[in-house]
Formats: structure tokens, C-alpha cells, sequence
């Protein structure tokens, strides 16, 4: 029926298990995931997100969820932008349905702020960030922490410098999962947050929750993602060292799967998704709009790209769509939180998106016309190390509790 869709679903099990059981029928190559929230309105007990997984597991033969730790308040007692921030998180639950479905795999979503935060809750906060047998050669201090896989042995650094070693095998790890659910509860005292919310990483994370999602946090501000490689997953070095090093390889990946359009005849094919359609370039290099970064036209393209594509009325004829515009700069757009001039560089990219005249020399031209507004110190100042960076480089969800 009509708006029949989202969370509502959670209250429409039976819907759920048979869009679910369909999809898993019609596909198999790509396993069926389903994201869903920890409650809805009143269906907001554990019991109930028990019995919704149970189904969807057993009826529809999904093992794979990502849950948003928040339940949805419907109604129109909170918009859709409220109901991302204003309902409290609830972490514990989600180690919970992990513990209770030990044969699905669960990824956390919900009020990620960053990396190291993403770090303790896939990994735990007594463990290494990246999930590889330790051994006596290779062993080394994680934070203040020293963890052994294999023996399942934690040594915790003191601040003199010495080891006080702890055992933790299954049963003690079991019971601290216990202990944490007794004094993490939502609202939550421990954890501070103003409207009761509850965040805190497990102690050693179930070998089922398999990843978190960031999604707010990394459209504020997505440069947090230059030390992914390193400092997650546990690579030696990341691939780009500042701003600029990041924009000039996305710029080249954009011009690869969209390319440029402005050097055309085929007036009457347009970009709208990957991949692009095959067209007839006119000659090499750029046209007199985009030349400063692609090379000066050549001499068989001797019209103005304005004369080679017009529409009737004498506008330029778009053959890339708003759509690809729109997409590829949304990524960027948060690259320089934080730092001076970050608004100006937003400013740049939608001005030049809505420009029509530049619109076919591709999202790769927009993006190197807007970084010129930006000074060369700024492009080119180092990212910080995750480590390294203060709360205030972190975007926090999270809103008062509701009179």
C-alpha cells in the first residue's frame, strides 16, 4: 500500500519475510542483506527485534543484517532528519542479537563519529585494529593494550611501563559481555550522552559483527577516510598524503568512467549512469572551455562546443546529466571540514555544477576548476593521523532528549 516501505516494515513482518523470500529466489550471485532499525513506535523491545530476525532468518533465508541501533519514531512525531539523530542509540542491542544469532553476520550503524570509534566497536577495545594472528615476533602494543589472538591473552600496559597480564577465555569474555549490558542501558550514565544514548564498544567484539557503517560522518567529513588503509585494516601506508593527492586520483577515476563530452558530435546521447555510452570524440586535447587542464584543441575541433551542441531555443544542449553531476561531487564536498575556506570550496563546486557551459567537460573538469579556489597550503597540508585528532575534528549525531 501507499508508503508501505522503510521501517515500517518492522511492523509488517509478514511483508518483510515475503519481499525478502523473493529477492533471495530471483538472485545468486549477490546474498540478500536487510538493514533495519532496533524498533519501531512501540515495538521496541528486545523480544520483538529477536522474533523479526528469527523470521527473517528462518522464512526468508537472510543471514546478513545491518542494524541502525536507534529505533523510528513514525506519526510525523519526528521528520526523517530527527529520526537519524533525536531516538537514543542502543550499541548493547546489537551485541546482543549478534550473541543470539551466531550463524548471521551483523553490521552496526548508527551515530559513528570516526575511525578510532569504528575501530572498538569492529574489533573490540581490548583488541588490535585489524584482525591477524599474533605471535611473540609479531606482537605489539595496540594503545595501551598488547593482545594475543592465538592465547587469547591481554596484556595491559601500565604507565611505568610494565605488563600486568590477564587471561580472557570464552567464559570470562561471556561474562563481561553480562557484566557490560548491566551497566550500559539506555539512557546510559556511563556513556554522557544528552539525550541517554548508549555507544559503548564491546569489551572483545563477537566474530559476527562483521563491520559498521558510517554514513553522516562521512559526508561531513569524508578526508577522515585517508587513513582507513593504515589504521583500520592495518597496511603499512595510505594511499594519498593530503587533499590534494585525494582530488587529483578521484578527478582521474571520474574522468575514466565519465568522460568528458564537450569534444562531441553525438548530441543526441546523454550520460546518465556507468557506464558511459561509447561516443566519437572530435580530435585530442580540450576545448577552448577545459584546454588549461586537458591540452588546446585540435585543429578539427574548430567550433566552440556552444555552436556544436545547442538546443532549439539556443541554450547549450546538457549531454551529462545533472544527476552525474550531483553524484560525483556529493563525496567530496566535506573534504576540507574543518579547515579554513571549506565553504568557499562548496560554494565553488555547486556554482560550477549549475553551470551549464562548463556541465559537459565532465564532474573531473568541475572538481579541478574548484580546488583553483582553494589556497596551495591548504591542498597540500598533510592529513592527521587518526591518533592524532582532537574531538572537534569529529561530527557527533546525537540531539537533547525530547521534552
Amino acid at each position: 500500500g501507499k508508503r508501505q516501505f522503510g521501517a515500517v516494515l518492522m511492523k509488517q513482518a509478514d511483508t518483510a519475510v515475503l519481499v525478502v523470500s523473493a529477492m533471495n529466489s530471483t538472485t545468486t550471485r549477490i546474498p540478500v542483506s536487510v538493514k533495519t532499525r532496533i524498533g519501531i513506535d512501540d515495538f521496541d523491545t528486545i523480544e520483538y527485534l529477536f522474533r523479526f530476525i528469527e523470521r527473517l532468518r528462518n522464512e526468508a533465508g537472510c543471514r546478513k543484517f545491518v542494524i541502525h541501533a536507534r529505533k523510528c519514531v513514525l506519526g510525523g512525531l519526528l521528520t526523517p532528519a530527527q529520526n537519524r539523530i533525536v531516538p537514543p542509540l542502543n550499541y548493547p542491542r546489537v551485541y546482543k542479537l549478534c550473541h543470539r544469532f551466531p550463524d548471521c553476520s551483523f553490521v552496526l550503524n548508527g551515530g559513528v563519529p570516526g575511525l578510532q570509534a569504528a575501530k572498538n566497536i569492529c574489533f573490540g577495545s581490548l583488541a588490535p585494529p585489524y584482525n591477524k594472528p599474533m605471535t611473540m615476533q609479531n606482537k605489539e602494543p595496540i594503545g595501551n593494550v598488547i593482545h594475543d589472538s592465538g592465547s587469547n591473552r591481554c596484556s595491559i600496559l601500565e604507565p611505568s611501563g610494565h605488563c600486568q597480564e590477564k587471561i580472557i577465555d570464552e567464559r570470562s569474555t561471556n561474562d563481561n559481555h553480562e557484566n557490560e549490558q548491566h551497566q550500559h542501558a539506555v539512557p546510559c550514565s556511563l556513556c554522557k550522552a544528552s539525550n541517554g544514548s548508549c555507544t559503548a564498544p564491546p569489551l572483545l567484539a563477537p566474530d559476527n559483527l562483521t563491520g559498521c557503517m558510517l554514513g553522516r560522518a562521512a559526508m561531513d567529513n569524508p578526508s577522515m577516510f585517508w587513513d582507513v588503509d593504515r589504521y583500520f585494516y592495518g597496511e603499512s601506508v595510505n594511499p594519498c598524503r593530503n587533499r590534494k593527492e585525494a582530488l587529483e586520483k578521484y578527478c582521474q577515476y571520474l574522468e575514466k568512467i565519465y568522460p568528458r563530452r564537450c569534444c562531441d558530435r553525438d548530441d543526441d546521447i546523454i550520460t546518465v549512469r556507468i557506464p558511459a555510452p561509447a561516443v566519437t570524440t572530435i580530435g585530442s586535447g580540450g576545448c577552448p572551455t577545459c584546454q588549461e587542464f586537458y591540452g588546446p584543441p585540435s585543429s578539427s575541433l574548430s567550433h566552440t562546443p556552444s555552436s556544436l551542441s545547442l538546443n532549439k531555443n539556443g541554450t547549450i544542449k546538457a549531454k551529462i546529466s545533472s544527476k552525474v553531476i550531483d553524484r560525483s561531487l556529493k563525496p567530496i564536498l566535506g573534504l576540507f571540514f574543518g579547515l579554513p575556506k571549506s565553504k568557499k570550496f562548496r560554494r565553488e563546486c555547486d556554482k560550477l555544477s549549475r553551470n551549464a557551459a562548463v556541465r559537459n567537460c565532465g564532474p573531473g573538469y568541475i572538481i579541478r576548476k574548484a580546488m583553483q579556489c582553494m589556497p596551495e597550503d591548504i591542498l597540500s597540508q598533510d592529513f592527521i593521523r587518526t591518533e592524532h585528532l582532537d574531538d572537534h575534528a569529529m561530527t557527533v549525531h546525537v540531539a537533547p532528549i525530547m521534552q
